[in-house]
């Protein structure tokens, strides 16, 4: 789902919300411009899977966006417990390991 639009110079956010989460503007403080996108796990989804999700899902935004993966972001570290998702801080180390 695309919370937002996508600016230039702005990266857009992943964000991982729980199977029974409503998905709104007051979900996350989102800042103002960029594009978020909110990806729903499954229950019991292993952690391997959910960070390849995350992965899939940055590579297809870049892809729509046309733009680098560079300018996805994965780590969410600005927003608060659930969203800094273990599964996003290893896809976002994941990234910048290929980038390198």
């Amino acid at each position: 789902m695309l919370a937002g639009y996508s600016a230039p110079e702005l990266a857009s956010k992943i964000c991982i919300v729980g199977p029974a989460e409503a998905i709104d503007p007051e979900t996350r403080a989102l800042d103002p411009g960029g594009a978020f996108f909110f990806l729903r796990e499954p229950p019991g989804r292993r952690l391997e899977d959910q960070v390849l999700d995350v992965l899939r899902l940055a590579c297809l935004i870049a892809s729509l966006e046309r733009r680098g993966v560079e300018h996805i972001d994965c780590c969410a570290d600005k927003q608060e417990a659930e969203p800094n998702h273990l599964a996003l801080r290893i896809a976002e180390e994941l990234k910048q390991m290929i980038l390198v």
